[in-house]
């Protein structure tokens, strides 16, 4: 894993630790309590949509076997679509970091949304925008 991607990794679940209010220990702990899974699920989604990180990389960042973060993100676009609690964390971790960090990265993100117009994160940001 390069620099670029560990701090790619280490920003999103910076970003998902003030969101949902954990710890880095918690967030990477084998703890499989329902917050810290849906936390850990977070990241993983954000991290791949946002920077299309290999499964076998996230696994190693994380100490999971990729296959456990291949399971996550297919929970997660089920969560995504029946879950309003979760996919209002997943926006507002997106908006997050929108908002806390530099041009440079806003660009960056902006350029994602409207490369992907059909992804995960834009369709449940529209959804978001219907429900408040």
């Amino acid at each position: 894993m390069n620099k670029i991607m560990s701090k790619q990794m280490d920003f999103v679940t910076g970003m998902v630790c003030e969101i949902t209010h954990l710890s880095r220990a918690e967030l990477f702990s084998a703890c499989r309590d329902r917050h810290l899974v849906d936390a850990r699920r977070l990241a993983y989604a954000l991290i791949r949509e946002l920077f299309g990180t290999p499964y076998l990389i996230m696994g190693k960042y994380f100490s999971k076997n990729h296959a456990s973060v291949i399971h996550a993100l297919k929970t997660h676009k089920n969560l995504l679509e029946y879950d309003d609690i979760y996919r209002g964390r997943y926006v507002r971790t997106f908006r997050l970091m929108y908002e806390k960090y530099n041009e440079e990265v806003i660009d960056f993100l902006k350029d994602k949304l409207n490369d992907e117009k059909n992804s995960d994160l834009v369709r449940a940001i529209r959804e978001d925008s219907k429900i408040t």
